[in-house]
């Protein structure tokens, strides 16, 4: 639609059109639109009969203005089906449309939406401190001159490759702003000529809208994601998160959610636990413990609302080595080759060959009196070191130093099997979700989160 607006001039325009959208069951509809006039009374009606192939259908109604109609605040209400299905107002004043009035946004179609994210789209690549490249996901390009991702995008990281769409590419260790548990990021944008992307105003989105994002398909391309708001929630130390009713694949993680005008409500991520993905959130924060070896389905995802990112950053840059100093980064598992599986469990059977853990959970209860660790390794190469067992809270503050006093000697040949175990109390833990790390050597080998409940 071209120029929408809520006012219109007589005898300048010479009508109003109405779009209006809903959702229902496919199949045969009668679609009714009575103008009121600002008596309240019906001048006019339209009626007629419409096939929806799909759950979502819309309409759009037209009224043509003329010099005699009454001037002030219109309606149109639309019915589906005979039930009132929404109602739009409009107001029909005298006179030519000011010269300094403030044009209205133009809501894009999918085709300029695509394009605008897809101009604004950056790759978001995190590498280890020797250059190797350990996660790939996305970011956007943002005003005044940022490069906004998720903060789990760049969790760990040494160095940055940032990626624009027409090819090139900068790398960098400095960020601008950031907040690891509300999980988002800004880093100042290298030279480009693509289009930043506006942010929209605070509480310019309701639960019910429709927005959009860019999914990353297999093949590596863009697509476009079409998804509502099904709602919000505040997770106490996280904030605010948006409820949208698709689940993004991990490379989608950190693009922008776009309103229908293009702009920017929010950030396509939105973890609750640092460090860990939003489906290994849902197993541990389940209610009822996840049963080993059962499927979970996620309905929807999670973003970040664009509010929670203040709209002025720092004039400094700080590199990433300061968050690895003040305890903001877990280094990345980077020690996992000769690691087959890990797990958490009640207890640990070890009568005959190799020990295997029993009753495996990610929620423990403060009536288990302990949890058990369990890895398995499987030596694909000869290793030899110290191997050392790690528990962090949310915040990445670490709550067993004294384990670290006594390491465990560990070596491994090729082709060769071994488990390690280990048991700790939950009795002096206050509920809530850990991290536990395994490391060989100066490196972590093996991670997992779990829950402790009353």
């Amino acid at each position: 639609m071209e120029d929408p607006r809520t006012v219109f001039y007589i005898p300048e325009d010479h009508q109003v059109i109405v779009y209006m959208e809903w959702e229902g069951p496919p199949g045969k509809h009668h679609i009714e639109g009575f103008w009121k006039n600002p008596a309240g009374k019906t001048a006019a009606m339209t009626d007629f009969d419409y096939e929806a192939k799909q759950n979502k259908f819309g309409a759009f109604f037209t009224f043509t203005l003329s010099d005699s109609m009454a001037l002030g605040g219109w309606t149109l209400e639309a019915h589906v089906d005979g039930e009132l299905a929404g109602s739009h107002a409009f107001e029909i004043t005298s006179g030519n449309r000011p010269a300094d009035a403030v044009p209205a946004r133009k809501m894009l179609t999918p085709s300029e939406l695509y394009e605008r994210a897809v101009q604004s789209a950056v790759t978001v690549e995190a590498a280890d401190k020797s250059g190797q490249r350990f996660r790939s996901a996305s970011g956007f390009l943002m005003e005044p001159d940022w490069i906004v991702t998720a903060f789990e995008n760049i969790d760990g990281a040494t160095k940055l490759r940032l990626k624009y769409s027409d090819g090139s590419q900068f790398e960098t260790d400095q960020l601008i702003s950031w907040n690891r548990r509300q999980d988002w990021a800004v880093l100042k944008a290298g030279p480009t000529k693509a289009a930043k992307l506006k942010r929209a105003a605070v509480d310019s989105w309701s639960v019910g809208d429709t927005a959009m994002y860019l999914e990353t398909a297999p093949e590596g391309n863009r697509v476009i994601t079409n998804v509502s708001i099904d709602g919000k929630n505040v997770f106490p130390g996280a904030g605010m998160r948006v409820n949208i009713s698709a689940a993004p694949t991990d490379g989608a993680i950190g693009t922008c959610l776009l309103n229908e005008y293009g702009e920017v409500i929010g950030v396509i991520g939105g973890t609750i636990v640092p460090g860990a993905s939003a489906m290994k959130f849902l197993e541990i924060a389940s209610p009822s413990p996840v049963a080993a070896g059962s499927r979970v389905y996620m309905r929807g995802g999670l973003a970040v609302p664009i509010a929670m990112i203040p709209a002025t950053a720092a004039e400094t840059s700080t590199p990433l080595t300061v968050l690895v100093a003040k305890g903001e980064f877990p280094l990345p598992v980077t020690a996992s080759r000769n690691v087959v599986y890990g797990q958490l469990a009640r207890s640990v059977n070890t009568k005959g060959g190799l020990p295997f853990p029993v009753d495996n959970a990610e929620t423990f209860s403060k009536r288990d009196p302990k949890v058990n660790i369990y890895v398995l390794w499987e030596g694909r190469e000869k290793a030899k070191g110290l191997v050392t067992v790690r528990l962090f809270d949310v915040d990445n503050h670490l709550l067993n130093k004294s384990w670290l006093e006594k390491p465990m000697k560990f070596s491994i040949n090729r082709g060769e099997q071994k488990t390690t175990t280990w048991e700790f109390p939950t009795g002096s833990l206050p509920t809530g979700v850990y991290r536990i790390d395994v490391w060989f050597d100066d490196a972590p080998a093996w991670r997992t989160f779990w829950r402790l409940a009353e």
